[in-house]
């Protein structure tokens, strides 16, 4: 009997000893599983990194393009202004040089 309870031990060891090892077996997959996932993440984040700052440059340079043409619509309305205001000037010299050729044919005749 004390040969059958020492195999009995010797088994109950042997388990123990095969169970510590699965399980240390399958905390070594699961660190190494982890360990790729923050390496892929890691790179992920840097990706989305430099594609930010892409972005921002892009950005940057789409507002300076917004300002340019706001100033060219700016003066080009200016410029219509100052046409239509000679357009009119012009108009009005021209119903005065024709109102007075009027004048003159009537005192000539």
């Amino acid at each position: 009997m004390l040969v059958s309870l020492s195999l009995y031990t010797a088994d109950l060891q042997d388990d123990e000893a095969s169970q510590q090892v699965q399980s240390t077996q399958l905390a070594a997959a699961e660190i190494e599983r982890l360990a790729e996932d923050k390496q892929r993440l890691a790179e992920h984040l840097q990706q989305e990194g430099k594609e930010n700052v892409r972005l921002v440059r892009d950005q940057e340079r789409y507002l300076l393009r917004i300002q340019e043409l706001e100033t060219a619509v700016a003066r080009l309305g200016e410029e219509s202004i100052d046409k239509v205001t000679l357009l009119e000037s012009v108009q009005s010299d021209k119903e005065t040089i024709s109102s007075s050729l009027q004048g003159i044919l009537k005192f000539s005749h």
